[in-house]
């Protein structure tokens, strides 16, 4: 091992630590195995197709393309993160790249960043930035089936979990892999309920979880 693969190797452990010892789920959630821990309760192959909500700089679909080989839909609206994306996938045939945010709608909407963070809104506000989206529907409409889809949207989740479930498209997808925000707001707390109980409804189960960090629901 070089010097600079030495150093890389401290520093990703020393990160690795300090989100070990994170209160509540969260650091429990990565003392008991983080990524790989929800990996190995999903059963998909190099056939699966995957549709990654949020994919950021592609950590979630490089531990799918490692573990699994699977088939990803990558959506990113966040111009310099889809960049760095499309440069690092550009050669790889399994990786399908979109600068768009899924929504609830075809429409564009305003995406404001706070420090890692990032919300939609349908309106403009301060330091946002005007970006297009595509509906979920019209996702499924063109893939026809997907095997997973994670979603880590900044509290889109709720809009468009609810829009699947309105147009009964739900048992489309046989995973879903969900991080949920917002756990102080009680309106969205509430919702969060009605969703987790429409998923039971419809003979989904859940395999995985650690309370606003991941949860993991299966179709049976």
């Amino acid at each position: 091992m070089s010097i600079s693969d030495t150093i890389i190797k401290l520093i990703e452990n020393r990160r690795i630590n300090i989100k070990k010892n994170l209160p509540d789920d969260l650091g429990k959630f990565y003392r008991e195995g983080g990524l790989d821990n929800i990996l190995n309760c999903i059963n998909i192959n190099d056939a699966s197709k995957v549709l990654d909500a949020g994919a950021y700089k592609g950590e979630f679909a490089d531990e799918i393309l490692k573990k699994f080989g699977s088939n990803l839909i990558l959506y990113e609206p966040l111009e310099t993160e889809f960049n760095y994306l499309e440069k690092k996938y550009q050669y790889n045939s399994k990786v399908e790249l979109h600068n768009l945010a899924i929504s609830n709608t075809d429409n564009y909407k305003f995406i404001s960043l706070e420090n890692n963070n990032s919300s939609l809104s349908d309106v403009e506000i301060n330091n946002s930035i005007k970006i297009k989206c595509k509906n979920i529907i019209n996702i499924f409409d063109k893939e026809k089936s997907i095997d997973l889809i994670k979603m880590n949207i900044e509290g889109s989740e709720y809009e468009i979990l609810n829009e699947i479930i309105n147009k009964n498209y739900l048992t489309k997808c046989k995973y879903y892999l969900i991080q949920f925000h917002h756990k102080n707001n009680i309106n969205l707390m509430k919702n969060k309920k009605i969703i987790e109980n429409k998923f039971s409804e419809m003979n989904f189960k859940k395999i995985f979880n650690y309370n606003y960090v991941w949860e993991v629901w299966e179709l049976k």
